[in-house]
């Protein structure tokens, strides 16, 4: 990653950054950004000699120091970080703390500061003037976990005023991660809110729970493919459909996942035909093998070619996506695999690495897949 010190400053923009202000009116956020990929970080802090921030990301591990003025702010402008997510350390006198006026995440199994430098070339999933859906945390009990657990259930533009029965999106967080997952990193309300203010995809719920589900043997290979589908299939599914008006068949449900997420969509897609009929495999390896409760398993134990009709007949959507910079090579073996064995697939690559802008933009490319069929069906 380059140095930040260039640019010029264009002035602050808004992108939907949650509200922080003082009771004089002035904003008490630590971060905001700017135009052309510039971020100011302005924090009062007393006590601290020195205040500095660097960039998770950086293999060359620069901190940043910002420089108090007369009025006891710290302050540090930085230009032309590159479009996505990035994890920013704060150390106060060489000791990393979370900065609790800065813009938080779950992600790495803990609180993590960020920013979002919006990409210039893609604004679905920035927010707008458009009707916008709600986001709503339920509570279920689960009888894998036999504990409670909180899933956030996405409900499209006029939801309440309908009395129409939806398809139901489930989607995975990846690793180290949790439930708020696409929310914050993977917006992908935004981006539903977009995408249907621009008539381009079917009004569906999204479902969004913990992608790990342990049980009282508190085994993590059970708790990542096992578990997590009989989660899907005892306790979640039939919570939503129970609780929301959705529609009760596999033609009006899909699942997808990012990362780990990718692998467990696969997992639970593939052991349960019966339920979803659009698969969706974002920065996932499409033949890696996985630890479970009985030894080690692959996708590819599915991807038998005697057996292709079969597979391909349980499902209407297999969809994998990548960044071009992530196991370029290793992708187009496993895509010219799949190819040999007769299974049917569509594949999606952008620029990028592993990481949310990838998932974000093949959200963007998979959500006008789901239920068009079914949509035409009910039109005639």
């Amino acid at each position: 990653m380059k140095n930040y010190f260039n640019g010029y400053n264009a002035g602050p923009m808004d992108f939907g950054q949650p509200e922080q202000h003082k009771k004089d009116g002035n904003s008490s956020s630590a971060v905001t950004l700017l135009e052309e990929g510039g971020v100011r970080f302005r924090i009062y802090e007393q006590g601290v000699n020195s205040v500095k921030v660097q960039f998770d990301d950086e293999e060359n591990e620069v901190r940043y120091p910002l420089v108090k003025d007369r009025d006891g702010y710290w302050s540090l402008e930085l230009y032309d970080i590159p479009a996505g997510i990035h994890i920013i350390r704060w150390y106060f006198d060489g000791e990393e703390k979370l900065c609790t006026t800065a813009p938080v995440i779950f992600y790495g199994n803990g609180a993590r500061n960020y920013i979002d430098v919006p990409d210039e070339k893609a604004d679905c999933y920035i927010l707008k003037d458009v009707p916008h859906g709600s986001v709503r945390r339920e509570y279920y009990y689960s009888s894998v976990t036999e504990q409670f657990r909180i899933c956030w259930v996405y409900t499209p533009p006029f939801y309440d005023e309908s009395r129409k029965s939806y398809p139901v999106l489930y989607a995975l967080n990846g690793g180290e991660e949790n439930e708020t997952a696409w929310l914050w990193p993977g917006k992908i309300n935004l981006i539903l809110d977009n995408l249907t203010a621009e008539n381009k995809i079917e009004d569906m719920l999204v479902v969004m729970t913990a992608g790990y589900v342990f049980a009282r043997d508190k085994i993590r290979n059970n708790a990542i493919l096992e578990n997590f589908s009989a989660l899907m299939e005892q306790d979640v599914i039939p919570f939503i459909e129970d609780k929301y008006r959705v529609i009760p068949c596999k033609e009006y449900r899909a699942i997808a996942g990012n990362s780990l997420g990718a692998s467990q969509a696969q997992w639970t897609a593939f052991n349960h035909p019966e339920l979803f009929d659009y698969i969706g495999v974002f920065n996932g390896r499409i033949l890696e093998e996985l630890p479970g409760q009985r030894g080690h398993y692959s996708p590819a134990d599915f991807f038998i070619e005697e057996n292709a009709d079969i597979f391909n007949a349980q499902h209407k959507l297999l969809f994998y996506a990548r960044g071009t910079e992530e196991y370029a090579q290793q992708q187009e073996k496993e895509m010219e695999e799949l190819k040999k064995r007769h299974i049917e697939a569509i594949f999606y690559s952008c620029e990028g690495n592993h990481s949310w802008m990838v998932s974000r933009q093949a959200m963007l490319y998979f959500l006008p897949l789901l239920f068009r069929e079914e949509s035409e069906k009910q039109q005639r």
